[in-house]
């Protein structure tokens, strides 16, 4: 067994890297488990967990890894910037994307739109990339009509932004007003992503009243469960407190630092530069400036030995 990071030899039951440090994705896991821990590693960016399971599920031809993958090699940050492997990695994942619009995905269609209206795998092409959005948009239709809260979300979106369909500011708000019941539902149910998003429903105002109480209960539902996103949003609604709801920084800081210890060291820096400032805090600082400064001391040890 290899190292998918830097292919140095590995024990059968070997858990980490011991070349580059890189964690050692479980064999046992299935594909679907290993691209859920994968996004929540990306969306909490830390990327340096999320980027041997990308490249696993890359290599065995899964389109959104793919894409992930090659992103991940355009902007550089934890690996190296290399825009000849992102191009490679996204070519692929666009290829993987036609396969999955053609079997009625309205995802991978929506994906496409952008992949034409960015040009980053492929050449600029906007009347294409307005035909993809045009078809995700009647596709997202379809499963709005069945239900489907982030179908609904999704059509709010691309009538406030004009994806697909004339800019249309009281159709998307009619959008958000059918996904928040919804989603309300689904939130009760436990559902982590319902919750984070009925938080920023209600804290934007989209789809309900712009209610700060009601987006804080939400986020502290969802942020409970680990959700990286909603653990940030509470800590910043807190440590800048909003209508009905007093600036708290011990409750600010509890909430930021759980979402930083998950997101790793650009969340850690951002928190440290927000609060440089603010003298309440130094024992924070100081606690998130020497993990950074240890993860650095690991990486520079890992570039030189290669």
């Amino acid at each position: 067994m290899k190292c998918l990071k830097c292919n140095a030899e590995l024990d059968n039951d070997a858990k980490v890297c011991g070349n580059c440090g890189t964690p050692i994705a479980n064999k046992e896991e299935s594909i679907e488990e290993l691209k859920q821990k994968a996004d929540k590693y990306n969306e909490n960016e830390d990327y340096e967990k999320a980027f041997p399971l990308y490249l696993k599920l890359a290599q065995q031809g899964d389109a959104e890894a793919q894409d992930n993958l090659g992103w991940m090699y355009y902007w550089g940050g934890w690996i190296s910037k290399d825009r000849q492997k992102a191009k490679e990695w996204l070519k692929k994942a666009f290829h993987g994307y036609e396969k999955l619009a053609e079997q009625g995905n309205a995802d991978a269609q929506y994906r496409l739109g952008e992949m034409y209206d960015d040009g980053a795998a492929i050449p600029e092409d906007p009347k294409k990339a307005k035909e993809c959005f045009e078809k995700a948009f009647h596709m997202y239709e379809k499963l709005a009509e069945q239900g489907n809260a982030d179908a609904q979300d999704n059509l709010g979106d691309m009538y406030r932004n004009g994806e697909g369909v004339k800019k249309d500011y009281q159709k998307s708000e009619e959008c958000y007003q059918k996904a928040a019941p919804l989603y309300q539902k689904l939130a009760e149910q436990g559902n982590v992503k319902a919750q984070r998003n009925l938080g920023f429903m209600y804290k934007l105002g989209r789809g309900v009243t712009e209610d700060p109480q009601k987006a804080i209960y939400w986020f502290e539902k969802a942020a409970r469960q680990g959700d990286g996103d909603a653990q940030e949003a509470l800590g910043e609604m807190y440590r800048l407190g909003d209508v009905g709801i007093d600036k708290d920084p011990q409750k600010a800081i509890y909430w930021l630092e759980k979402w930083a210890r998950q997101a790793g060291v650009r969340a850690q820096v951002r928190i440290a530069t927000i609060y440089q400032n603010e003298m309440y805090i130094p024992k924070i600082i100081k606690k998130l400036f020497t993990g950074m400064k240890k993860r650095r001391r690991r990486e520079m040890q890992r570039r030189n030995t290669n």
